[in-house]
C-alpha cells in the first residue's frame, strides 16, 4: 500500500528538510479545507485536508496544536505534508474576563 506521502514524491514532489519537522498548527479552516502551521524554525507552511495523516484531520480549535510534518516541495511552492498530531489537546485558553467565579 502507497501512503499519501509516498505518492508526493512519485509526482515529482521533493521533500526539502526531511522527516520529521515539528511547528504548531496556526489555524485550519474546517470549511475551506486549509489552514497554515508554523514551524519551529519560524517558517508559515500552507497545509491542505490532503496533507493530514489519515484521522488526522482537526475538528474544532485547533491553534498552537503541536503537529509533525514533512514539508515538501511542488512547483516552486513549500507545503507541509503527512500531518500528525504529538498532542491531542491545544494549549488551554485563558479564562475570560468576568466569567463565573464563586461568590465571596
Amino acid at each position: 500500500m502507497t501512503s499519501r506521502a509516498s505518492l508526493f514524491f512519485l509526482q515529482g514532489t521533493t521533500s526539502t528538510k526531511g522527516w520529521p519537522m515539528q511547528g504548531k498548527m496556526l489555524w485550519f479552516n474546517e470549511e475551506k479545507e486549509h489552514g497554515f502551521i508554523l514551524t519551529d524554525e519560524g517558517e508559515r507552511l500552507y497545509v491542505h485536508r490532503d496533507g493530514f495523516s489519515p484521522g488526522e484531520i482537526p475538528v474544532g480549535r485547533c491553534a498552537h496544536l503541536a503537529v509533525q510534518f514533512e514539508v515538501v516541495e511542488e512547483n516552486g511552492e513549500r507545503r507541509a505534508s503527512g500531518v500528525s498530531a504529538i498532542s491531542k489537546d491545544p494549549s488551554p485558553r485563558a479564562r475570560r474576563r468576568g466569567a463565573s467565579r464563586a461568590a465571596s
